[in-house]
């Protein structure tokens, strides 16, 4: 048993390798096929334009916000996928019901009614019909005669099976019945169609449907299998998804090639925007969604007039068991992505406007450097202190600022000093020796190795010991500046002085 789950998980694994890659190669060799077709065939929405029977029952729409993107919906998951792929109704959580309007030209109107149902996690039911319905035309013999008037209508059923394989792969099942009537000739017939839907990764998913299975005749008309190729890519999660498809219809007769694509942008919580192009007609859309009810809208552009489509999407339970949670979880997660989104956002804001604010206190700090330069070379040291300070209030981190106000501290200081200074040998010169010694001190207090200051102390000190008659410590005074300056003149006469005095003190009788 464990040797047979074993090989089946590696079977599933490499299936999942697989799966893409056939489905990428099919939408791709369907677009290469069809690149002679990349033209537009401008045809009233509704009819075939003689390319292919019953074309219209194929390549039309079923809702709105398909048409809003041109058709490309094979990869897509509603109510009505059954239309393109019957595996898109694998993707949906809740009841839904989908109904759709559009009028045509000449009075021609086309409408669906679509519901799918979740049985359980892996199970799901749809079914739907589809009425083209033309206004009254005259009927005339090959003579011209008028025999009163008739119309013609084109009904389609379906019944859809869906069941979800894994998380990824899903397939799907569509019985049809098809009816039309004209005037008082009508048939009936009935084929199928097989689809499945791969969801590679978050963001991507693709689809491939082969419709009308079971070949019928209708008078001298044959419907015969179509071939269907469908992508689906979100750009942005939450905000932006492309579409694109491309298809083959009588694909074993004679092939006829299809394309469409389209985008879809959510602008706004409630709001979608849709745009679209296929080979018949250029459309746009919005879709205005809530939890429950969606309305959508669709505008065909075609040279003979604007073809307006409208569609009504209602939802109601949930899947029996946890898929409540899983839808609850999955909202959950868009909040939180959409939180993320906005405080990523925030962030870089705040980046940006850091680095603008941090470029512009450059320049402003440039300038106000240069400015504080010019004052700087000027001698001007306190107008370049003030406006360095300036700089570093705002930009603390300026080396250039910081290094120059060092600089400008330190010839400020140097300049004090050196006032200090002559000002101590100024009040030495008139005699105040203790106005002097107190200034020297104050000098060498900032500046210890301050050599005139250091004089100007000790001879100061000498004289002040000189008038209290204490000449051996004048003397010492004296012989420590003369240490310093042996040949300073004032020192060398007044340690003579001195000298003189003790000589005499010495000779004195006691």
């Amino acid at each position: 048993a464990k040797w047979r789950e074993g090989k089946m998980a590696k079977g599933w694994l490499l299936m999942k390798g697989i799966i893409p890659a056939i489905s990428a190669l099919v939408v791709f060799m369907l677009f290469v096929s069809s690149g002679r077709c990349l033209h537009f065939e401008y045809f009233p929405s509704g009819q075939s334009g003689g390319a292919a029977p019953f074309e219209h029952l194929w390549s039309f729409t079923a809702n709105a916000r398909a048409a809003g993107v041109g058709n490309a919906y094979t990869a897509g998951s509603d109510a009505d996928s059954p239309y393109w792929n019957p595996a898109g109704i694998s993707r949906i959580y809740y009841n839904q019901i989908n109904v759709t309007n559009i009028a045509l030209f000449l009075n021609t109107k086309f409408a669906t009614v679509n519901m799918a149902v979740p049985i359980d996690k892996k199970n799901f039911f749809g079914m739907g019909m589809g009425l083209l319905s033309s206004g009254e035309a005259e009927k005339t013999d090959s003579t011209g005669r008028t025999f009163g008037n008739f119309s013609e209508t084109s009904n389609s059923y379906i019944i859809t099976y869906s069941r979800a394989i894994s998380g990824e792969f899903a397939w799907g099942a569509n019985i049809k019945i098809l009816s039309q009537s004209i005037d008082n000739y009508s048939a009936l017939f009935h084929t199928a169609d097989l689809g499945v839907l791969y969801r590679y990764g978050a963001d991507t998913t693709h689809g491939i449907c082969l419709q009308n299975l079971i070949p019928t005749q209708y008078g001298s008309d044959r419907i015969t299998p179509n071939l269907r190729g469908g992508l689906s890519q979100i750009f942005i999660p939450g905000r932006l998804t492309g579409f694109f498809d491309t298809y083959i219809l009588e694909i074993f007769v004679k092939p006829v090639f299809r394309w469409s694509a389209g985008v879809e942008f959510r602008a706004i919580d409630n709001l979608i925007l849709r745009g679209g192009l296929n080979h018949r007609e250029f459309t746009l859309g919005f879709g205005l969604s809530s939890r429950r009810v969606t309305f959508d809208y669709a505008l065909g552009i075609h040279p003979v007039d604007l073809v307006h489509k409208f569609s009504i999407n209602l939802m109601y339970g949930f899947i029996p068991g946890e898929e409540e949670k899983i839808v609850l979880q999955q909202i959950n997660g868009l909040e939180t992505e959409k939180k993320l989104f906005h405080e990523k956002k925030r962030i870089e804001t705040e980046r940006i406007r850091a680095e603008r604010e941090k470029l512009a206190l450059e320049t402003w700090s440039r300038v106000k450097l240069s400015i504080a330069e010019k004052h700087f070379e000027s001698g001007d040291y306190k107008q370049a202190e003030k406006t360095l300070k300036e700089i570093t209030s705002k930009d603390p981190q300026n080396n250039a600022a910081t290094e120059m106000l060092k600089e400008i501290n330190r010839l400020s200081q140097k300049d004090y000093l050196n006032n200090l200074y002559f000002e101590s040998r100024e009040l030495y010169k008139k005699t105040d020796y203790q106005g002097s010694l107190m200034g020297a001190k104050k000098v060498l207090s900032i500046a210890p190795d301050h050599r005139g200051a250091s004089i100007v102390s000790f001879l100061s000190q000498s004289q002040l010991f000189l008038k209290d008659k204490k000449y051996n410590e004048a003397k010492s005074e004296l012989m420590e500046m003369m240490k310093i300056d042996p040949k300073n003149e004032e020192g060398v006469a007044l340690l003579k002085r001195i000298h003189t005095i003790i000589e005499i003190m010495e000779m004195t009788p006691k």
